[in-house]
């Protein structure tokens, strides 16, 4: 009883202190936001990855300096309105139902512009090694998980508009994005404008078509998310981790994006159900449980690597997890109580991440704050 409610004062607390900041925040990633660049332009695609990156790995806050604002960050949006839901299940309170109702009207209307369907993208400037984005470029990544909070949303509300949105969002994947295809496989690309084949980007996106799909009881693209399932099922390792991606500088495996895959082929199963499938959700699960937590929860960003600790890791898995009939009680609730014990602030927030000597307690709202509101509120409503 005592974890029960230690598990509810957490959701809660963190619940309150990111509603009474309305959901405003900073991002890791949000250093070209600053508005310097109105006066001193930031050229070159290696000046733009290293000034982002200089805001990433500081520990000291210093974006009011380089006038960098708060924002709402859509992808961030979407996880809390997913968790007012799961909020919603675990209690019965219909308060929860109309905050998620409030952030799905804030969603609708901060949609990506010039893009006749709903999708979504980052509130700011990101370059990363393969492509630059301009704020508001709709990513299959943000629109795939926003596009799972509206069909939890329709789930509990029973009203189409949500699942109108969502339907939306599907055909933006189907006709929008670039394909890598051949006979068997189908790999959709980040965003419009870029060609990259990024596993647990495309198959993100593949899940929200199966997922809707069999809200919708229809098939007509079942060969299709297929094709897409067995691009990355053929990349799978033989030890059941996938990299990144396929390209040399992309090859890493990480905790999170291994999490991003296997919540993808479960809802697609949902779907298909495949027992072959089955059987690499079940290779991919002992690879995550078995590689990337340490006995007492602690998180490994890295399969090989013990540092750095980061919030996401946890929250993911967490969310992961909890969301299986058959979760692991002891390694959920020791990624819980790790969790609890050594990055949340004493104010309620989620501190973003611990190397072996420094301690970054900067409260992010998308990758720490809705991160961790998502896996607690999943954690609650599997204990109910």
């Amino acid at each position: 009883m005592h974890q029960i409610d230690n598990l509810k004062n957490t959701v809660l607390n963190l619940e309150k202190w990111v509603s009474i900041r309305d959901y405003m925040g900073y991002d890791p990633y949000d250093g070209l936001r600053s508005k310097i660049f109105n006066f001193i332009p930031l050229y070159g695609k290696y000046s733009r990855i290293a000034w982002t990156q200089f805001f990433k790995v500081c520990p000291v806050n210093l974006r009011h300096i380089f006038l960098i604002p708060k924002g709402k960050n859509p992808k961030g949006m979407g996880l809390f309105l997913s968790s007012y839901v799961n909020l919603y299940k675990a209690t019965s309170n219909r308060d929860w139902i109309y905050k998620a109702q409030l952030i799905g009207d804030w969603l609708e209307k901060n949609r990506s512009k010039n893009i006749t369907e709903y999708c979504w993208g980052y509130n700011f400037d990101w370059q990363s090694r393969a492509f630059f984005l301009p704020e508001g470029t709709p990513t299959i990544v943000n629109t795939s998980f926003i596009g799972h909070a509206f069909l939890d949303l329709f789930e509990i509300t029973n009203n189409n508009r949500w699942l109108e949105i969502v339907g939306s969002s599907c055909q933006f994947i189907l006709n929008n994005l670039n394909r890598y295809e051949t006979k068997k496989h189908l790999c959709f690309s980040y965003t419009p404008i870029d060609q990259t084949k990024i596993h647990n980007a495309s198959i993100l996106g593949v899940s929200l078509l199966a997922r809707y799909s069999k809200i919708k009881n229809d098939s007509q693209h079942i060969n299709l998310i297929n094709k897409a399932t067995n691009y990355l099922v053929d990349h799978q390792l033989d030890n059941g981790a996938w990299y990144y991606a396929e390209t040399d500088y992309q090859k890493w495996v990480d905790s999170f994006h291994t999490g991003f895959n296997l919540y993808a082929l479960r809802h697609i199963n949902d779907f298909i159900n495949s027992s072959s499938l089955s059987k690499v959700i079940e290779l991919g699960d002992r690879f995550y449980m078995n590689n990337f937590f340490l006995y007492d929860g602690t998180p490994k960003y890295y399969h090989d690597k013990l540092y750095p600790w980061d919030i996401h890791s946890s929250a993911m898995a967490l969310a992961y997890f909890s969301s299986q009939k058959n979760n692991d009680n002891r390694l959920t609730e020791s990624i819980f109580t790790w969790m609890s014990e050594n990055m949340k602030d004493d104010s309620g927030y989620f501190y973003f991440r611990k190397t072996k000597i420094i301690k970054n307690k900067i409260p992010y709202m998308r990758w720490g704050q809705s991160w961790a509101m998502y896996g607690l509120s999943k954690y609650y409503l599997c204990k109910q």
